[in-house]
């Protein structure tokens, strides 16, 4: 076989091999938890965001002395509800997100997955308040914006302020379900960090039994996949290594560096001894 020949076949083995771990259905199954993590990360990220500013908000001396101002100037009160305003939007639009991508990974790994992931989400669902917060970004997109209210009660000994939203105002919009339509008529505001704050724990279980879950479902189809990336690098490097020892591989050939621009000899990463040839000079 001549050294085009042979050019040729490795090229046609390693395209082989890599169609193979292209349509394997570990690696779809790796890119599906990879869809549900790059969703969640970001709406938890968000939900911190949101609760710490609504926390500030009802425990700062300053900021509540300015979320009671009724005069002007009125600019660190507006300068907040902006800050409320973007942080809510971004926490919505990741929320339903992740929400929908779940959906999609259960019903992807169907049944019994499916119906357990459902059991489980319900106990979400089910943390009062929730379903006002799901709505509440339809209500943004076809009514309004967050209509915001401040509240608070001065004693002698205390000072206690509440961020939420104004259940009247909240309430013109048609289109709220018929559970959050109960809540909204239940009180006065939505009081909104007594539904972020347990949410953010629900749904943080939630994930966490879905990470578990998900891979007891699918470690085989991963593990197959992954002795495919193996056999993949022991062909491109010629049956060297399969790339478990890559971290080490690459820190070996950074000191090669090093030392070549130190104008000391090459090592041999097998023996860690310089090449005969580097070593005679």
């Amino acid at each position: 076989m001549t050294s085009n020949d042979e050019q040729e076949a490795h090229r046609a083995e390693y395209e082989r091999l890599q169609k193979l771990l292209k349509n394997h259905p570990g690696k779809k199954a790796d890119q599906l938890m990879a869809d549900v993590q790059r969703t969640f990360r970001p709406w938890y990220q968000r939900s911190v965001e949101l609760r710490a500013l609504l926390h500030h908000g009802e425990t700062d001396e300053n900021m509540q002395n300015e979320l009671m101002r009724n005069i002007p100037p009125l600019d660190a009160r507006e300068q907040y509800v902006g800050a409320l305003d973007s942080a809510l939007s971004a926490y919505l639009g990741a929320m339903g997100t992740v929400i929908d991508v779940a959906r999609r990974v259960a019903k992807t790994l169907g049944n019994p997955f499916e119906e357990s992931y459902n059991e489980q989400s319900m106990l979400v669902r089910a943390i009062d308040g929730v379903t006002v917060l799901r709505d509440v970004r339809n209500y943004m997109l076809h009514y309004g914006s967050a209509p915001w209210q401040f509240s608070g009660r001065i004693t002698p000994d205390t000072r206690t302020t509440e961020v939420g939203l104004t259940s009247e105002v909240l309430a013109e919009w048609k289109g709220w379900k018929a559970d959050s339509r109960a809540y909204l008529n239940s009180r006065k505001s939505v009081r909104l960090i007594s539904i972020v704050t347990p949410y953010e724990a629900g749904m943080g279980a939630l994930f966490e039994w879905f990470n578990v879950e998900f891979y007891r479902v699918v470690q085989p189809e991963l593990d197959a996949a992954n002795d495919l990336v193996r056999q993949i690098n022991l062909h491109l490097t010629g049956g060297v290594t399969d790339g478990k020892d890559w971290p080490e591989r690459m820190a070996h050939i950074q000191e090669n560096l090093r030392r070549s621009n130190a104008g000391l000899p090459q090592l041999n990463y097998e023996t860690g001894l310089p090449f005969p040839d580097d070593a005679k000079d």
